[in-house]
């Protein structure tokens, strides 16, 4: 059954879970700097960028930085 409430609130705390991810543990700290490394690598200098809102938008933050 189509429950708005439970889908809103699964993708809120979705989202919670996903940011911390890549800060609670050295795993998750090294594959954020991982996937840094490999955008800085191979993305261009400048341009635009699209988030697809795959995930909380903490890659897309730090490349707006």
């Amino acid at each position: 059954m189509y429950d708005p409430k439970g889908l809103k609130d699964y993708f809120n705390d979705y989202g919670e879970r996903e940011w911390e991810r890549l800060e609670k543990s050295l795993h998750g700290r090294v594959h954020f700097e991982v996937t840094k490394h490999i955008l800085r690598r191979h993305l261009p200098g400048e341009g635009h960028l699209l988030d697809a809102g795959c995930g909380p938008g903490r890659y897309a933050i730090h490349l707006a930085e």
